[in-house]
Formats: C-alpha cells, structure tokens, sequence
C-alpha cells in the first residue's frame, strides 16, 4: 500500500509508544521471565478502568515477547465467552482482562473457546485437547491465581499452532471439488484421490493418538509429523491452481507459500469487523494520533479522512464493498494491470494471459462458498501468482 507521510508517521509513533510501554526484557535481569509476568497487571480490580499497557507489534524480527503479547491480543478479540444464559456470544477485551483483578474467568473462558475450536475442528484433536482440559479443571479446582492459566494459555496456544493444519479439513474435499469444476483446466488436484488420502490419513491418525501422553517428546513429534501429512494434503489444494507448486518449488530463496499465506492473514486482519482486543492495538493509536479516538473496527481506520488523503492510490484502500482478501485483489490487480498497460514499454500480447486468467478467477470468486476456506485461500493464492 502506497500511503502519505501522516500514516507512516502515526504507525512508526504507534509502535514506538507501544515498545517503550511494553518493553522486551532486560538483558541484564538474568533467568528469562515468562512472557505475561513482564505484563502484570492490578492484583485487584481499580475502582475506575484503566488501560492496559502495551501495543502491538508490526516488526517484521519483533523484540522478545511481543509475538506472544500480539497472539494474546489477537485471542481476546476474537474468542466468546459464555454471556447470561450460557451461549458463547460475549466479547472480550485486553483491557477488560488488565482490568479483572484477581478474577480468572476471563482466563477461564479463553482457554476453554481454544479447546473448544480444537475439538470441533476435527473428532481426531480429542486426544490432544483432552488432558489439556484436564489441567483448566485443576486449575478451577485449586483456585489457581491468573498466572498459572496464563501458563496454560501458552501451551494450550502452542497445540492450537502446531496442529494448524487440521483447521477446516472436513471441507478441504469440497473445496477441491469446487475449484475442479469451476476451474477444471487449471487445477491440478484430484478430489476422489485426495479424499481417499484424507482416509487413510485419519486411520493412521486415531491409532497413533491412542493413549497419547501430551509430556512425552516422542508424542510431540508424533503430532508434528501427522500435522506435516495433512498440511501437505492442504497444500495440494491451495496450491493447485495455473501450477502453483511448481512455481513456488523453482523460488526456493524466498518461501512464497509462508508469504502468501501471512498477506492472507494481514489482509484479513486489516478487513476484520472488531478491533482486535476491542477497541485496541495499532490502529487505536494511529487514530487518535490522527485525531479520531476510537475506531469500531480494523477496516474503518481506512475511512479515517486524513489516511484517505494521504493514500496515493485509491485501491489500496479497503472499502465496505470488500469482504474477503480475493476481494482486494481483485481490485488492485486490474489497477495494476491498467497502468501497465498505459507504459509504453509493457508487452502487451504478455499482459493479455494474464488479464484472461483474472477474469477467470474473477468469476470462480464470485460462486466461492464462505465455508471453504481452502477453495478461497486457492484462488488468493493464485491472484498473488499473476500478480
């Protein structure tokens, strides 16, 4: 995104009021800390809100501690907790967890929705999640203080991220037969042969997760294999558009598949309807630096006059009419493609491939479904090809 000085000024202030707030740990302070006890917040609950100290961080080599304290933030933001009559339907807040004293419902909840998410995301993470489970029920029994779930929260965290892969598998079928239909000359993956590995896979997967034991390395290493097998079955989906996996195995200086995924990721956090941990984070500082003092969501720091001013191009903007990352590409695509095309230097008959295959995503992303994840990330990961 090409953006005026006012905007890279409130985000380098941003970042910069968010480290000297929350600080990596001292290199003089011997034995390293856990991340959250550098993050202590009232044991007791203040008489009038405060809030949390800290931010979040955009550096692409973060200082000690920060990634912990941005997936934190980002958690709270997103998880629900069970409101008055027991549905998970409320928000939370950083502020509202700084704020809790020596509750630890927040705590409490958190971990639960993670395991929960695990649970439902396929029956086979049972078996992971179980003992996890097992611990957040000590913890309630013994009347834990908020640091011992913290320490829970890490590692239940730290599953949640090794076993990644099996997030949304029971569609990754559909979604290979969705872009075999809509895109059959393009798309190199099998759907009958990839359902018939999915099978087999999960055979595989319930005999080894038998009796697991979460403290045994060998189990560990166990899990982290079967989560390579299924995100290697993934990959066949999401990289099997206009030859995606030989393009990305041929520039192996630059791990393209980590970078798309992450522009997924920042993409659709930037078009997120909350501001992650409610009403915190880079963009609340950036607003009110700008002088707006709140901001309801991520997507509406890009309505903020003084960005939109200081915005060169116009499409790099994100606007109401965008909902997914396809969304942005496939408006910033055909702006690039037409100032290409106003260069007299540019090929034309080059240009003209890849103008058709937009076109032909274009159309496949207008029928995409929302709950085929794999379908969609495969017609981003395409548009970022032809980009």
């Amino acid at each position: 995104m090409k953006v005026g000085l006012t905007q890279i000024g409130a985000r380098a202030l941003a970042v910069l009021a968010a480290c000297c707030a929350f600080g990596a740990p001292r290199a003089d302070a011997g034995e390293e800390r856990p991340w959250y006890e550098h993050y202590t917040r009232p044991s007791v609950a203040p008489a009038k809100p405060q809030t949390a100290p800290g931010g979040r961080f955009f550096w692409q080599r973060p200082s000690a501690g920060a990634h912990q304290v941005e997936r934190f933030i980002t958690d709270l933001g997103a998880c629900r907790l069970p409101d008055d009559t027991g549905k998970l339907n409320r928000r939370t807040s950083i502020n509202e967890w700084f704020n809790a004293g020596a509750s630890t419902d927040i705590e409490r909840g958190l971990i639960a929705w993670l395991l929960y998410r695990m649970e439902t995301e396929y029956d086979g993470l049972r078996a992971v999640a179980a003992p996890l489970r097992e611990q957040l029920h000590a913890l309630a029994k013994n009347k834990a203080g908020y640091k011992q779930y913290m320490k829970l929260y890490d590692r239940v965290r730290e599953w949640c991220d090794r076993l990644e892969a099996f997030e949304g598998r029971g569609s990754l079928v559909a979604s290979a037969r969705f872009l075999q239909k809509e895109l059959p000359n393009d798309f190199s993956c099998d759907p009958a042969q990839l359902e018939a590995e999915l099978a087999q896979l999960h055979r595989s997967w319930q005999e080894k997760t038998q009796g697991l034991d979460l403290g045994r390395p060998e189990s560990a290493a166990m899990l982290a294999a079967g989560a390579a097998d299924y995100m290697k079955a993934r990959d066949t989906v999401r990289f099997g558009l206009f030859g995606l996996a030989a393009y990305v195995a041929r520039h192996d200086v630059v791990d393209l598949k980590d970078e798309w995924r992450r522009q997924w990721d920042v993409t659709s956090e930037q078009m997120s309807d909350y501001v992650t941990g409610a009403e915190y984070g880079e963009w609340q500082h950036a607003s009110s630096l700008l002088g707006r003092q709140s901001v309801a969501a991520n997507r509406d720091v890009f309505k903020i006059e003084k960005i939109r001013r200081g915005t060169l191009c116009p499409e790099a903007l994100i606007d109401d009419s965008m909902r997914t990352p396809i969304d942005v590409l496939l408006v910033r695509l055909p702006a690039l493609a037409g100032e290409l095309r106003k260069n007299p230097k540019t090929d034309r008959a080059k240009l003209k491939p890849l103008e058709d295959r937009l076109a032909s995503i274009r159309q496949a992303a207008r029928k995409v479904p929302e709950d085929l994840p794999d379908a969609r990330q495969a017609l981003f990961f395409a548009l970022a090809l032809q980009r």
